[in-house]
C-alpha cells in the first residue's frame, strides 16, 4: 500500500532578494494510516513550512512530495485542500462574520452537503468538542481562545478528510481540554485509520504519537 506522504529530498526556501532561507532542507520519510505523527522543534526551525508542503500550499522548491503515490506538482491542489485534507490552524482561521456553527458547516456546503445535514454533522461535533448549544450561534470574538480552537478543530473533523494536519492543535487549551481532544484524535487514528500529522511543543500532545520526528534548523529526523 502507497504511504498516504513520501517526501524524496523535500526543499524548501524563501527567496528574499540575495539572502534566501532554506526552511526544509533534503527532507525524507513516509506518513503511513492508522498512524499519528508529532514533528517538533524550536521555532523557527521549518516544522509549520514542512506542514504547509503537506497541505499544498507550498510547492517544495527542491526534491519530491507525493500524495498517494502522486507528485504535488501534478494534482488539483485547490480539489486536493478542499477534499483530501483538513487543516487545524494555530491562529484559527475562522470566518469572522460567521457563527461558530456557520464556521463549521462552511467547509461541508463547499463539498456540497445539504444544509440540514451540515448543520447536524456540525452541531455533533461541536458538543464532542464542548462547544455547547447556546454558543453555536456565538461570532469569534465573544469566544475565548480556547473556545476559538476547540471551534477550528470541529471543523476540520466535520469534514470526516482522512488526513488531518495541525499546527499547534492544543496550543491555547488547558490541560483538561488537552487531554480530551487528543483522546478523540487518537481514537480517530485508531478506529478510523486517519493520518494524523501535528506540529507542537507541547509534550504531552507529542507523547500520544506512534511516530515523532524533530527538526531542526529544516532538517527533519527520527527521534
Amino acid at each position: 500500500m502507497e504511504p498516504v506522504f513520501a517526501l524524496q529530498r523535500a526543499c524548501f526556501r524563501y527567496e528574499d532578494g540575495k539572502n534566501g532561507i532554506s526552511a526544509v532542507r533534503d527532507a525524507e520519510g513516509i506518513f503511513e494510516e492508522k498512524k499519528m505523527y508529532a514533528i517538533v522543534g524550536k521555532s523557527g526551525s521549518g516544522k509549520s513550512t514542512l506542514l504547509g508542503m503537506l497541505a499544498g500550499m507550498r510547492l517544495p522548491t527542491g526534491g519530491t512530495v507525493l500524495y498517494r503515490g502522486k507528485d504535488m506538482r501534478g494534482i488539483d491542489r485547490e480539489a486536493y485542500r478542499r477534499t483530501e485534507v483538513a487543516m487545524i490552524h494555530q491562529a484559527y482561521h475562522l470566518f469572522p462574520r460567521m457563527t461558530a456553527l456557520e464556521n463549521v458547516c462552511y467547509p461541508l456546503e463547499l463539498l456540497g452537503t445539504p444544509y440540514r445535514q451540515s448543520k447536524t454533522l456540525a452541531g455533533e461535533k461541536l458538543l464532542a468538542l464542548g462547544i455547547l448549544q447556546d454558543q453555536w450561534n456565538s461570532y469569534p470574538e465573544q469566544l475565548s481562545g480556547g473556545e476559538q480552537q476547540r471551534v477550528a478543530i470541529a471543523r476540520a473533523l466535520a469534514k470526516r478528510s482522512r488526513v488531518i494536519l495541525a499546527d499547534e492543535p492544543t496550543g491555547n487549551l488547558d490541560q483538561e481540554n488537552t487531554e480530551h481532544i487528543m483522546g478523540l484524535l487518537r481514537k480517530l487514528v485508531a478506529e478510523e485509520g486517519y493520518c494524523m500529522i501535528l506540529v507542537t511543543h507541547d509534550r504531552e500532545a507529542a507523547g500520544q504519537a506512534d511516530v515523532t520526528l524533530h527538526m531542526e534548523a529544516g532538517m527533519l529526523n527520527y527521534t
